[in-house]
């Protein structure tokens, strides 16, 4: 008998160290305005106005995270920068890589969490990265919350991006733009989608559930009411 109870416990202990740990959540940091380099001081209204970044994750699947990233400089500049991405992560070790069109290098970002907080580290310049002049994503952002994100935020998220409505019965998702491989997932017509990105005959499209799933993926054209 205590030889099945050590088996069950056994079991149930190597159950939990395999289960994955969710890091959705809303993450920031602020602080006080540095002295400007010609020894101004911020005013008692500017005297909050520091370096501060807020993040926001997402768990997609056991692999991917999706987050929204803001970063400021404050005082006496303002200068910001934001990106958004999906994220590859592995333990509690992420990595983001992109390349703008107008840069010839890459943007990488490193994200490493823990319980509390986490630490992001920027491979390459503000330039590559997308964020105004000497805007950097380094730092440690202290989780303020297991929130995850609603819809209507979502929404609100890309307020400025087309939407679709599907127009076939069912309209597969793909995961490149070369329609070759779907991701068993897809749409019914008339649900509505937010259209990221388009190349030729797909739109890439990014979509939250009511239920709290975020769908990712191309799409074709023809099977949307895009004109």
């Amino acid at each position: 008998m205590r030889s099945a109870i050590f088996s069950i416990l056994f079991l149930l202990i190597c159950q939990a160290g395999h289960s994955q740990t969710d890091y959705s959540g809303v993450y920031s940091f602020s602080y006080k305005p540095l002295f400007d380099p010609k020894g101004k001081r911020p005013s008692k209204e500017e005297a909050n106005d520091g370096p501060s970044g807020g993040l926001s994750v997402l768990l997609v699947d056991k692999t991917h995270y999706k987050f929204w990233l803001d970063v400021g400089k404050g005082w006496p500049n303002y200068h910001i920068g934001y990106i958004n991405g999906i994220m590859t992560i592995t333990g509690n070790r992420g990595i983001f890589k992109e390349k703008q069109d107008y840069s010839d290098s890459s943007c990488t970002l490193y994200f490493s969490f823990s319980a509390k907080s986490v630490s992001i580290t920027q491979q390459g310049t503000d330039v590559d990265c997308g964020f105004g002049a000497n805007v950097y994503a380094d730092g440690t952002y202290k989780k303020r919350n297991a929130r995850k994100i609603t819809v209507a935020e979502f929404s609100d998220l890309y307020f400025d991006a087309p939407r679709y409505n599907i127009t076939a019965d069912k309209a597969y998702v793909f995961e490149d733009s070369s329609g070759l491989k779907s991701k068993n997932q897809y749409f019914v017509k008339n649900d509505e989608l937010i259209s990221v990105n388009e190349s030729t005959g797909f739109i890439y499209i990014e979509h939250l559930t009511s239920s709290g799933k975020f769908i990712y993926g191309w799409i074709r054209k023809s099977e949307t009411d895009f004109k």
